[in-house]
């Protein structure tokens, strides 16, 4: 037999045997724990996602790579089922959307500079939530850090600016994309939330070391600036309790020994009180229904729990591991936490406090819809779901050795996964 038609053969059976083995431990994977884990693959890097309780869709949001754009893959919430990849800008990295509207608001970043800082000038992508093409392109004169709407005024938030120099807010009309007012901000812009009850809306504001950051309040109408008060060391990221009238802020601190939780009043935008569950808080989610805030403390491994009326303190769960991820979710019905996490998803009971890992659940980001499912996204990389580098393998001997990004990293997609009630 000529040599080039037996290394095709072996090539061949290398291939084979390569994707009979991802496959048998993909299907090892499901079931984990008893629920069903179906897979759905997605874009590059997933680095954001949202339900639409409306239409039925996830939206991931797909960071991209030098071998692939960003894009938004639009996902059947019932069937699992990928409707539609959508190109974005460059680097988008996160999400809001209107259901009222119909809209999905994506700020892509823009192009970065040789230590990943954005430079130049970014964009916000607006999708349809029922056909998930892009509609709109609103250009920004700076690379945009985080977003925000007000479903009852129809205004869109999006702040940046480069690290570490004054920032600008601009306020978008979410049905048509116009920019109607700009405004300037403090540095390093971290998280905007909304309270549709007072109509103001919250800009989280890194600082600028060794100062510490702030909070800005605006008016949700027009974007006037009301008021701007300081918070602690490095403050993250922030979410609204409009049932109680409370915005919660965690300042994750200069060390690993520090950090704390700022309690606002959504009203009057004044700090209330700061308190320290722990150290390290990297995010935080509201439980309306139940009146308590959880609080992700990466060096207690642990999740604090607050009451929404003050915040105090009102207990911790223990998770046991330190947990290095940001993305949490609420299940407000079925009475869960979930938090992502690159060694599995911690589903907490929190009636009754008790943690639990899904660790073939790995993730990034997380979401739950109305059903009470809950949504997974994860880059697919060689350590995960790839654990004997098959697929680098397989792409070498078909393409060569790969680039400095890395054969898999570089070429192949993310993937969701959907833990049922």
């Amino acid at each position: 037999m000529p040599s080039h038609k037996r290394r095709s053969i072996a090539i061949g059976g290398i291939v084979l045997l390569g994707a009979l083995a991802i496959a048998a431990w993909e299907q090892a994977t499901r079931g984990t724990d008893g629920s069903a884990l179906p897979v759905t693959r997605v874009g590059a890097r997933p680095v954001a996602m949202a339900a639409d309780a409306r239409s039925g869709h996830i939206f991931v949001v797909n960071g991209g790579d030098m071998a692939h754009p960003g894009s938004v893959s639009m996902l059947d919430a019932t069937g699992y089922t990928m409707l539609r990849t959508s190109a974005v800008g460059v680097d988008p990295a996160a999400l809001t959307l209107d259901a009222r509207l119909g809209r999905v608001y994506v700020i892509n970043r823009g192009p970065a500079n040789g230590d990943g800082m954005s430079i130049g000038t970014g964009s916000v992508s607006v999708l349809d939530t029922t056909s998930g093409r892009v509609v709109q392109t609103a250009r920004l004169p700076m690379p945009p850090r985080a977003l925000a709407v007000d479903t009852r005024t129809g205004r869109v938030f999006v702040a940046g600016g480069a690290w570490g120099q004054p920032g600008r807010l601009e306020v978008l009309d979410g049905a048509s994309g116009q920019v109607l007012r700009t405004v300037a901000i403090p540095p390093n812009a971290m998280k905007i939330v909304v309270d549709a009850r007072t109509a103001h809306a919250f800009v989280v504001g890194a600082g600028v070391y060794p100062h510490p950051g702030g909070v800005t309040t605006l008016d949700a109408r027009d974007g006037r600036v009301l008021r701007t008060v300081t918070a602690g060391r490095f403050p993250m990221t922030a979410a609204v309790d409009e049932r109680t009238g409370r915005v919660f802020v965690a300042n994750g601190g200069n060390s690993t020994t520090d950090g704390n939780v700022s309690v606002l009043d959504a009203a009057s935008g004044r700090v209330l009180r700061t308190i320290a569950p722990g150290s390290s808080p990297t995010t935080l989610a509201v439980d309306t229904r139940a009146g308590r805030v959880y609080v992700l403390m990466i060096n207690n491994k642990s999740v604090a729990v607050l009451d929404a009326r003050d915040g105090a303190s009102v207990g911790a769960i223990p998770v046991n591991t330190y947990l290095s991820n940001d993305s949490m979710a609420i299940d407000e019905q079925r009475h869960r936490a979930y938090i992502a996490d690159a060694s599995g998803t911690y589903v907490i009971d929190t009636e009754s406090r008790q943690a639990r890992r899904v660790p073939a659940a790995k993730g990034s980001v997380v979401a739950v819809d109305d059903t009470g499912r809950a949504f997974v996204a994860d880059a697919d990389t060689a350590g995960d779901d790839d654990p004997k580098g098959l697929a680098g393998l397989i792409g070498t001997l078909l393409h060569g050795p790969p680039s400095h990004l890395g054969l898999v990293g570089a070429h192949s997609p993310g993937k969701v996964r959907a833990l049922d009630p």
